[in-house]
């Protein structure tokens, strides 16, 4: 089965850069992109009555899905979710297996904490995947070339996807650098556990 990276659109700014971050990601790992926008057309929707989602048409959505797939260089499949981005992404994952779920992140700065939605947290509750956030602010969407993975002292396992993340290192020839962080004085009293590969 070819290797996929499942990335959300909504075709806004942040969202775009982070389809530029993957595309140049799924390119040395030999993988298609699986583009995903979701459709969320309730009136109750947080967001929709923020004014913060594409209020397009499905005819609307389905030509900007067709132009955005026919520039990228990397194979892709597009399609469209309906009802909540968690659930959507869910079925998305459950059919194409992705090795990575790619979300951009807007700029919250102006927008008060109480009304930032979670989204990351809720898609991470209902399909527990690897999941890489691209800020709004990302200068290169060259691959990475250094990882950085922080512990805080409690048991660690990669799981199932164990073998995702060795291979992505692998491929991107990244360097990995492991950060125990806890406070001073939880470290004079036990050592970190070793990370389980």
């Amino acid at each position: 089965m070819v290797p996929s990276l499942l990335i959300l659109t909504d075709f806004f700014q942040a969202a775009n850069r982070a389809l530029d971050y993957a595309t140049n990601l799924a390119d040395p790992l030999g993988a298609r992109l699986v583009l995903l926008h979701v459709r969320r057309n309730s009136v109750l929707d947080p967001e929709m009555m923020r004014g913060e989602l594409s209020n397009l048409s499905r005819e609307a959505i389905s030509l900007a899905m067709s132009s955005v797939a026919r520039q990228l260089a990397v194979p892709v499949v597009a399609e469209v979710g309906y009802g909540r981005v968690a659930a959507a992404v869910a079925d998305a994952v459950s059919r194409h297996h992705p090795e990575l779920i790619v979300l951009g992140r807007p700029d919250y700065s102006t927008t008060p904490a109480e009304m930032v939605e979670t989204t990351s947290l809720d898609i991470l509750r209902a399909a527990p995947y690897p999941m890489l956030l691209v800020p709004h602010t990302v200068v290169s969407s060259a691959p990475p070339s250094r990882l950085l993975l922080a512990v805080d002292g409690q048991a660690f396992d990669l799981g199932e996807h164990a073998g995702v993340v060795h291979r992505l290192l692998a491929e991107l020839m990244a360097s990995l650098t492991v950060l125990y962080v806890a406070a001073h004085s939880d470290y004079d009293k036990k050592p970190p556990r070793p990370w389980k590969r």
